[in-house]
């Protein structure tokens, strides 16, 4: 018994120096912020610390025909020329892309890209699903369904399909694609 009282009262002494340890104070030298406040002619390129070396800010910013994976943007003069009524008539024009209706009777549309998604359930689960860069669905497997979607299809300016893995700049359930709905800008 007085081992025991006698290593606790050891530990607890041990312990003690360490809960007045002060951190040390660290002082910082003086930050600007001086700078063109004009960004209009801002290219969009990041500069990565390397002469001569630059990326594009997003893949948002990168021109379709540059981008290196499988990529497809319907400008909003295709949604209006095409006549599209809904998100899932506009998104069956894009190769790769299939909208399934998990009901038979269109009530619940689903998206599969390249056959990865609309599994036995009905839902997406490996297609992630973004309006103007943000994940819409966050539910445990990110299930897909275009029938309770939060955006009016009047208020889309373009539509942007990436066919294929997203997971190193989305994160995971990205397998089968991601499709990133960009709306209108609010008008001021």
């Amino acid at each position: 018994m007085h081992k025991k009282v006698l290593l606790a009262l050891t530990a607890s002494l041990i312990c003690q120096e360490s809960l007045f340890a002060k951190e040390k104070d660290y002082t910082l030298g003086k930050v600007s912020t001086a700078g063109k406040k004009d960004r209009s002619d801002y290219s969009g390129q990041v500069n990565l610390g390397y002469s001569g070396i630059t990326a594009p800010k997003s893949w948002q910013d990168e021109e379709v025909k540059k981008y290196t994976g499988s990529r497809t943007v319907i400008s909003n003069k295709a949604l209006t020329q095409q006549a599209n009524q809904s998100i899932e008539e506009a998104l069956q024009n894009v190769p790769g892309l299939q909208i399934r209706n998990a009901t038979g009777v269109g009530a619940m549309p689903t998206i599969q890209i390249r056959g990865f998604g609309a599994g036995g359930s009905g839902h997406s689960d490996a297609t992630l699903m973004l309006v103007n860069g943000i994940p819409v669905y966050m539910a445990p497997y990110a299930h897909i369904e275009l029938d309770i979607f939060p955006v009016t299809f009047q208020a889309i300016d373009r539509i942007d399909v990436i066919k294929g893995g997203g997971s190193v700049q989305y994160g995971p359930n990205t397998y089968g694609g991601i499709v990133n709905i960009i709306t209108k800008p609010i008008p001021t």
